[in-house]
Formats: C-alpha cells, structure tokens, sequence
C-alpha cells in the first residue's frame, strides 16, 4: 500500500479524479466534493505530477481525459464501486 501512496500522494486525489472524470468538468465536481474549484485543479495537477503524466485535456469549460485517464479512471471507478457495494452489504 505504501507503493501506492507513493504514486498518487494521497487518496483525496483519486476521489476528486473520479468525480473529475465522471462529470467532465472541475467546476462540476468541486460542486459535488464541496470544494472550491481550484481546489480540484491542484489535487489533479498533484496528482498528474506524481504519476508523470496527463490525465485531462483541458478545454475552456471542460475537461477531457487523455488515453491514461481513461485507464486509471476505469480502474478507480470500478474500485470505488466494489467498495461502495460492499459498504452498502455491511450497513444492513
């Protein structure tokens, strides 16, 4: 798991990718995080720093990702869910 930190400097930042990435937009996901925008902007550009690459094409009020986003997002996303169903089981 240290590995892992290492790459991604903390899990806050796979959270704001996800919400990111599934909105398309930093405005819309700070929105959903409860964040200021420029708050998502910099946990993503951390994050692209520590992994060495972009994750977005950013666009004047919009972001695309790039061909590794679309990897980690796929990845993180389902995660999440997995995580989430198993919350969800255990909460009953």
């Amino acid at each position: 798991m240290q590995k892992l930190w290492k790459l991604v400097s903390s899990p806050r930042h796979l959270l704001v990718f996800e919400a990111a990435a599934r909105t398309g937009s930093f405005t819309r996901a700070a929105q959903e995080l409860n964040v200021q925008q420029p708050a998502v902007s910099a946990s993503i550009k951390q994050l692209e720093q520590s992994l060495g690459v972009h994750l977005f094409v950013r666009a004047h009020r919009s972001v695309v990702l790039t061909h590794a986003g679309e990897r980690l997002f796929n990845d993180v996303s389902g995660a999440f869910d997995q995580i989430y169903q198993t919350a969800q089981m255990l909460s009953l």
